[in-house]
């Protein structure tokens, strides 16, 4: 593929401790040591914007993947792509137990719930949006790249603004014990290197390629220990804008890594 090159025009950050992405910056800057987020609060906002019904109906997935959407500016014109590996396992574990017990009753709200576009759904009634919202299930280990590839292809395409949202909850425990999950979202306004910001407040200009598969060259994961949230994969992203590096590899495919280079 030829390489495509993005503005990244703003960041959305959302978990234990952390509430946008200049936090997340500040953090980077003066501390870096994710062991201090383990046991602080994480500020999950009644989703104002949504009629008092569908408010009522939000939980803790729902609300983390749209509130962190909403921390940017005047996406009502903008294609957005919410991204989650597993979805809502605390909705799938209440219609297990629903359907295996006697009388097999579903609450309504958990059917509303359970499908995968939910909280894609929330956010178009949210931001009064008419464009497509797209929601994705992707692998394990490349959540960021998965996302950021498809959204990378459509802004080439339509040369217009594209947002990506990548988050996941907590695994209820009765799903399974093999893996354990902190809640968090991190979101990516992007557009074309053609459009440029008038405020000149673009965060940062990037180049994505796919590149041959090199474990030595590829950023490594040993200091996000909640690194078990697929959507913190995008961490490592932010930690090369904050450092300043740049060229990384970040895990793609099976035979192929995707580099971003800073511009």
């Amino acid at each position: 593929m030829k390489p495509i090159k993005l503005t990244i025009k703003s960041i959305g950050v959302l978990t234990y401790g952390i509430d946008n992405y200049e936090q997340a910056i500040k953090f980077l800057k003066n501390n870096n040591n994710f062991a201090d987020l383990k046991n602080q609060d994480i500020d999950l906002k009644p989703i104002e914007n949504l009629p008092r019904n569908e408010r009522r109906r939000t939980n803790n997935h729902i609300k983390i993947a749209v509130n962190v959407a909403l921390q940017h500016q005047d996406i009502q014109d903008t294609q957005i792509i919410f991204a989650s590996c597993d979805g809502d396992t605390n909705i799938s574990h209440k219609l297990c137990q629903a359907v295996s017990s006697s009388d097999k009753f579903i609450s309504p709200a958990d059917f509303h719930n359970s499908v995968h576009n939910a909280p894609s759904g929330y956010c178009s009634i949210a931001i009064k949006s008419h464009l497509p919202i797209n929601s994705i299930s992707t692998d394990y280990n490349n959540m960021f790249t998965t996302t950021l590839m498809e959204a990378a292809i459509k802004v080439k395409l339509y040369q217009k603004p594209i947002l990506i949202v990548l988050f996941d909850d907590n695994i209820h425990p009765q799903i399974t014990t093999s893996r354990k999950r902190t809640l968090g979202a991190i979101s990516f306004l992007m557009d074309s290197n053609n459009s440029q910001n008038k405020d000149n407040k673009n965060i940062c200009q990037i180049e994505i390629n796919k590149t041959p598969k090199n474990k030595d060259n590829r950023v490594k994961n040993e200091n996000i220990p909640f690194w078990h949230n697929p959507a913190h994969q995008a961490w490592q992203f932010l930690q090369q804008i904050n450092n300043k590096n740049q060229i990384q590899n970040y895990q793609y495919l099976k035979n192929s890594d995707l580099q971003i280079k800073l511009l």
